[in-house]
């Protein structure tokens, strides 16, 4: 029975390969908020794409209507997008969210949102209006309400993103670590 105590008493005092990869992702992330940031909006983008892809393809079953299938899919694709990237966001910047009882801030993390929503106003106002345009047109071509989704983020997406990072930190939704550390001034 001591050499039980003895297995529990060292399993819980050693670390695992996953909380080290944990703690080496949390200093990545410190250090590296821009890259963090561009990871998530690869993983966002992605989730952007799929969701706009689907969306097209059930409207496609409830309507001919090539502007109703257009619409749905920048929906599904703003639903999808923003599922993947504010958890994503939330988690790299845990430090920045985390009040001083430890509880995570969402009225603050709702606010760099709204900060970065607005901030791509001009930006969103263009994306939606082109995107379900080059959407429709691409329909009325015969392409397939799926493949033309695709076809048309592919077309508009790109210049979204390149401006999301200046954007980002030109907003400060992209902030600095609250720990106080040497090695976090340097990057």
């Amino acid at each position: 029975m001591a050499n039980l105590d003895n297995i529990i008493e060292n399993s819980e005092k050693e670390t695992t390969r996953f909380d080290r990869f944990g703690e080496k992702y949390k200093d990545f992330v410190q250090k590296h908020r821009i890259l963090a940031f561009s990871k998530n909006l690869v993983v966002a983008g992605t989730s952007f794409m799929i969701g706009g892809y689907l969306g097209a393809k059930a409207a496609k079953y409830g309507t001919d209507s090539k502007a109703i299938i257009s619409g749905v899919s920048v929906l599904s694709q703003y639903i999808a997008g923003f599922a993947a990237f504010l958890p994503l966001h939330a988690m790299d910047n845990y430090d920045v969210y985390k009040g001083e009882d430890n509880k995570f801030k969402y009225k603050e993390l709702a606010k760099d949102t709204g900060k970065l929503m607005l901030s791509f106003g001009v930006l969103e106002i263009a994306y939606m209006i082109g995107r379900p345009a080059l959407h429709y047109n691409f329909m009325n071509k015969g392409i397939e309400p799926g493949t033309a989704s695709l076809y048309s983020d592919l077309i508009c997406s790109p210049a979204y993103w390149i401006l999301a990072i200046p954007m980002a930190k030109i907003t400060g939704v992209i902030k600095k670590s609250k720990k106080k550390d040497s090695n976090l001034t340097s990057s």
